[in-house]
């Protein structure tokens, strides 16, 4: 009987535990960065952030390639077609102000910030 009762209170822990590392996933907030302030040191962080739209390119495949700069610095924001689609289509164009958050990555060795969903890029005017 004792077994028994180990086994079932390492299970109830290990399931709460489980449950706090989902909520508190859950509600945790990207960092907001300037896009100077990115480095390499960053590689697989998810971030906050906000520049204007300097060139926008359309792949054929429904890709969607952004370049933002905030002043401090220019960043690549790759949307690939799943996210693209979901993306308001006004925040696609040059001299557009967005907000994006999303992962920072390296391509053929430059940094960019790369978002999930469609949500995960944002008008800001």
């Amino acid at each position: 009987m004792r077994d028994r009762e180990v086994v079932s209170l390492s299970l109830a822990i290990a399931t709460a535990g489980l449950l706090m590392l989902f909520f508190a996933a859950s509600i945790a907030q990207p960092r907001e960065v300037s896009i100077g302030e990115l480095t390499s040191a960053q590689l697989g962080a998810t971030v906050k952030v906000a520049g204007e739209v300097m060139k926008v390119k359309n792949h054929e495949a429904g890709h969607v390639f952004l370049r933002i700069h905030d002043g401090t610095g220019e960043v690549a924001v790759p949307l690939f077609k799943r996210v693209a689609e979901d993306v308001d289509k006004s925040c696609l164009r040059e001299g557009a102000l967005i907000e994006v958050i999303g992962r920072v990555e390296e391509y053929r060795g430059e940094l960019e910030v790369v978002p999930r969903e469609g949500d995960e890029v944002r008008c800001l005017r």
